[in-house]
């Protein structure tokens, strides 16, 4: 994903890349299968929010919406999470943060390198790329009126094997390039691989602690 991100960049030359993994609210149908789109082709829509935001700042988050109704579950999932992201940027001002939904000016994502090609399998490029923008101390902020419906066709399975990937492929380069922030995060909670996870699992198998010890020995 990160790969066919970078190669996209590299064909366009806009002024500002957005990135759209969902349909941009009233946008035309014909820009709809479209990843990185032109600012100018979506003037009129909700990307001229974009436009306002990225004349102060580098990078601009968006809102994610769910206003299909075949798939009531998911979009209650969706909505869930984009209420609680949108309660915590509001109470300690921490950033709503997807890709699913993000624009930044093309000098921003010259200076940062880009997304690592480095992930070649689904997770963890989209954190990646905020870091390293908040490491370059870039402006960033939210803006909420420019949204984009996330209609996608979900499942459980199709969910369950995000996450395998995630977790067998894409949290190893995340880990040993950003640790600290991920021993903090849920998914370093639950691995094994982490000094974090240790005081929970241990408890659950003679076998895993044997080996824990076996690990802090050697």
């Amino acid at each position: 994903m990160s790969r066919a991100r970078s190669r996209a960049e590299r064909l366009s030359r806009p002024l500002i890349l957005p990135m759209l993994e969902a349909t941009p609210v009233k946008c035309p149908r014909k820009l709809l299968s479209i990843r990185i789109i032109l600012i100018k082709k979506c003037g009129n829509y909700p990307e001229k929010w974009r436009l306002q935001a990225l004349e102060k700042c580098s990078v601009s988050c968006g809102k994610i919406v769910s206003k299909s109704q075949d798939t009531i579950f998911w979009n209650r999932y969706q909505k869930d999470i984009s209420d609680r992201r949108e309660k915590a940027y509001v109470k300690s001002k921490i950033l709503p943060f997807t890709t699913a939904n993000l624009a930044f000016t093309r000098a921003h994502y010259t200076n940062v390198g880009g997304f690592s090609e480095k992930y070649k399998f689904y997770g963890f490029e989209d954190i990646d790329f905020f870091l390293c923008s908040k490491k370059s101390n870039a402006t960033i902020s939210y803006t909420p009126n420019a949204q984009v419906d996330h209609a996608d066709n979900l499942s459980l399975k199709g969910i369950c094997r995000k996450m395998y990937e995630a977790g067998k492929h894409s949290s190893l380069i995340f880990s040993n390039r950003h640790l600290d922030y991920y021993q903090k995060m849920s998914y370093g909670k639950i691995d094994v691989n982490t000094k974090t996870a240790i005081p929970v699992l241990a408890t659950y198998s003679p076998k895993t602690q044997l080996f824990m010890r076996y690990q802090r020995l050697s």
